[in-house]
């Protein structure tokens, strides 16, 4: 999987490590897609994201 930069012109991000899961969606008129429902950030660009807090409790 390829997870892009804000700007284009910074490429992608690597060494990302998302959890997960691959599903299949039933999409009207387009019959089953897969797609990867990312529940967690666990890495970004070999950085550990673990202990960062996404959400304002």
């Amino acid at each position: 999987m390829r997870f892009p930069c804000k700007k284009p012109s910074e490429g992608l991000h690597e060494m990302t490590l998302l959890d997960g899961e691959m599903i299949i969606d039933n999409v009207p008129n387009s019959g089953l897609k897969r797609r990867y429902l990312a529940y967690d950030l666990m890495a970004l660009d070999s950085v550990s994201q673990t202990k960062v807090r996404w959400c304002v409790e």
